[in-house]
């Protein structure tokens, strides 16, 4: 439906799917005027989504997170100044992503509940959110002035406002996990036990740039509405016929955009998302 009112209302929009089965769909949907897919997947499943326009790989965003800005530089005609504005934005937005909210780093989550991360603070993915001053990463982030679009049920389990950090962190502690879940106990994303401790010190936190996000698979996702396609030339050249046909996705982008973040879930989707939301929003300021 979201899709089908921004044809008609000839404004452009940025949806999150984890649809990525609906391949044939997909295919129809970027021969309309600017659709167009994009897909985060790791080395394992990129197969499953090679119909996107570009595929952010979860082993390079945990190598290099804020190097995937550099990707969408043609697509979306993006100035060095753009850029570096987008990274600072992106940067600070990941640690918001892993340090607050109920979706954050599940380490994050251990640590609230009291669980000693002695073992687990020298991996890679380990998020160091008690390092990091939110209130100034929150108040950093706000006065950037780049927009940031609030979701439905933002207020209840992801960052939306200053503050939020804090308040999530105290809702943690009282026992949650994932997603407001009772937490169960102190394990490992890979199962390994880690030890209860009644000497934690619970503290606001911080997170590498490098950390892959914890996110959602969303159990009700919806089916983008076959009426967004209706109207369109029967004559439209196939997507795999454009792109052979066209030197760069740049041809394509341009205002109002139509875009859909296809995400493998846990594999940064929600990173991708909210960078192509910006980036949109960036680039048609008077539209999105």
């Amino acid at each position: 439906a979201a899709l089908s009112g921004a044809k008609k209302q000839n404004s452009s929009i940025v949806l999150k799917s984890h649809s990525w089965q609906l391949k044939e769909f997909w295919d129809d949907f970027q021969t309309v005027e600017n659709g167009i897919v994009f897909a985060s997947a790791d080395n394992e499943t990129k197969d499953l989504v090679s119909f996107a326009e570009y595929i952010q790989l979860k082993e390079n965003l945990a190598n290099c997170s804020v190097c995937e800005v550099d990707k969408y530089k043609d697509i979306f005609a993006l100035t060095d100044t753009e850029i570096l504005l987008v990274k600072r934005y992106m940067t600070l937005y990941e640690k918001i992503r892993l340090c607050c909210g109920m979706q954050m780093s599940k380490y994050n989550v251990m640590r609230l509940n009291g669980c000693n991360m002695t073992a687990y603070i020298d991996r890679p993915s380990y998020p160091h959110c008690e390092d990091y001053n939110m209130d100034e990463i929150e108040k950093e982030f706000v006065d950037l002035g780049l927009p940031y679009t609030k979701m439905a049920g933002d207020d209840h389990k992801n960052w939306a406002k200053p503050g939020d950090c804090a308040r999530f962190d105290i809702r943690v502690a009282s026992g949650k996990g994932f997603n407001g879940k009772p937490f169960t106990s102190c394990e490992d994303i890979l199962g390994d036990p880690a030890s209860p401790s009644t000497n934690v010190t619970k503290r606001p936190g911080s997170v590498s740039s490098t950390e892959e996000e914890s996110e959602a698979i969303e159990q009700n996702d919806q089916h983008p509405k076959q009426d967004f396609l209706e109207g369109t030339d029967e004559n439209t050249t196939t997507h795999s016929a454009r792109a052979s046909t066209r030197s760069s996705v740049k041809e394509l982008l341009k205002p109002p955009f139509r875009v859909v973040q296809l995400g493998i879930p846990r594999t940064g989707s929600t990173f991708q998302f909210r960078l192509l939301d910006l980036l949109s929003r960036i680039k048609s300021p008077n539209e999105s």
